[in-house]
């Protein structure tokens, strides 16, 4: 029992022995080789710290990482430059602006447009009067006379869109209001009356059995010499297809016009009374159309701004704002905006080189972060080079491109050879 009992414990410590050493191997295998003595470290060879701030160095040179870096600068800027001109120019400001302007536009407008309307209105009457069977008073056009202009309202940030027809329904629109006027006014004629009007104007001088033959005057002759020779009158006598006798002297009818003609053959009496007709009614309808035309372009224009158009050059051009072809008009609302971004880009404009030559100068501090610059830039221009180019480049990178650029200069050049431009 005793036997058994001691191989038992030797059996045990060995076993313990086996793993310890088993251990010891493993843990052996896993350290970390001891580092080299600073005397066999081989040359040429830096610490970490000092090899990693020469890698940034060779990286900020490298022209793909600083070109990257000032392209992402130049959005940069025109984001603040952006922003910076939108709290300058604001929709509220051109608003006041413009309704500045506009009370001063609108005054001189007025004042132009009472005395153009005076003149027009002078020499409408004048030409009324001067019309044949035309009314003895003008029609009353002063509801055209005051047409108010809108002010510049902001609804929402917005300029308040007013528009509710067309610039060309507009017009038709007008060209029937005026046409409405005028012919309540100045009624056209019925045909009946042109007619009789017609026959007044060519009577006819018939030879009537059991009647007086009628006497005829100042019949005038296409030809003939002499004093008095073309100058006819007497008692009608006979009237031939071809001849008529006036007293005791045959006139061939070659010898007479059509309205001395018409005065004796029916045929050429109807033909000159239908063209009376005709004539007369061209004739209402010139003056028709005349009176519409001028005071659509007098009323037109302002009839557009208060329906909510403005000339494209509002603010520029005189001439325009009296213009009725809608090529030169354009929504309100549409030229506020075309002006708040013809301003917006002014004043970005303005302010964009300070911003430039602040972001760039002081990148280092603006940009470190956010990008990486290790490096403020410069602005490089060389010698000779026409205003507005160069570039920007950081300032290690602008020195060693001087450097190259002095050693080149100093380089002698062979006899014959001509040195480059710089």
């Amino acid at each position: 029992m005793d036997i058994f009992t001691g191989r038992k414990r030797v059996f045990g410590l060995i076993t313990l022995l086996g793993v310890f050493l088993f251990a010891c191997m493993v843990y052996g295998q896993d350290a970390p080789p001891d580092a080299p003595p600073a005397a066999e470290q081989p040359a040429g060879e830096q610490p970490a710290g000092e090899a990693g701030e020469a890698g940034e160095a060779e990286q900020a040179l490298d022209p793909n990482v600083w070109k990257a870096q000032r392209k992402e600068i130049f959005r940069e800027i025109d984001k603040e430059a952006e922003r910076r001109a939108k709290e300058t120019v604001t929709r509220d400001k051109i608003a006041l602006m413009l309704n500045t302007r506009s009370n001063k536009y609108e005054e001189d407008i007025r004042n132009e447009q009472n005395r153009d309307r005076r003149k027009f209105i002078v020499s409408e009457q004048n030409k009324w009067r001067n019309m044949d069977d035309m009314p003895d008073s003008y029609p009353n056009m002063s509801k055209y006379l005051e047409i108010p202009i809108p002010k510049w309202d902001l609804e929402k940030g917005r300029l308040k869109n007013i528009v509710k027809r067309d610039m060309l329904k507009i017009r038709d629109d007008l060209e029937k209001e005026l046409l409405g006027i005028f012919e309540k006014h100045c009624k056209p004629k019925e045909i009946e009356d042109l007619e009789r009007e017609g026959k007044e104007k060519y009577p006819m001088y018939k030879i009537e059995d059991g009647k007086k033959k009628p006497y005829v005057t100042n019949i005038t002759l296409r030809g003939g010499r002499g004093y008095g020779a073309n100058r006819i009158e007497g008692r009608l006598e006979a009237v031939t297809v071809n001849r008529i006798k006036i007293g005791f002297r045959m006139i061939s009818r070659n010898d007479l016009d059509e309205d001395t003609q018409a005065l004796f053959y029916d045929e050429v009496n109807q033909k000159m009374v239908e063209k009376y007709v005709l004539q007369e009614q061209r004739r209402y309808k010139a003056i028709k159309e005349g009176f519409v035309n001028d005071w659509v372009y007098m009323v037109y224009p302002d009839m557009l701004m208060s329906e909510g158009y403005v000339p494209k050059l509002y603010l520029a051009n005189k001439v325009q704002r009296r213009s009725t072809n809608v090529k030169n008009w354009i929504q309100r609302d549409v030229y506020f905006e075309n002006l708040y971004n013809v301003l917006l880009k002014k004043e970005i404009e303005r302010i964009k080189p300070d911003i430039t030559k602040d972001f760039f100068e002081n990148a280092v501090e603006k940009f470190g972060e956010t990008i990486g610059c290790t490096d403020d830039f410069e602005f490089v221009k060389e010698a000779g080079e026409p205003e507005g180019t160069g570039e920007w480049m950081p300032k290690s990178v602008a020195a060693d491109f001087r450097m190259k650029k002095e050693q080149q200069n100093a380089e002698p050049k062979p006899e014959g050879e001509e040195a480059p431009a710089p």
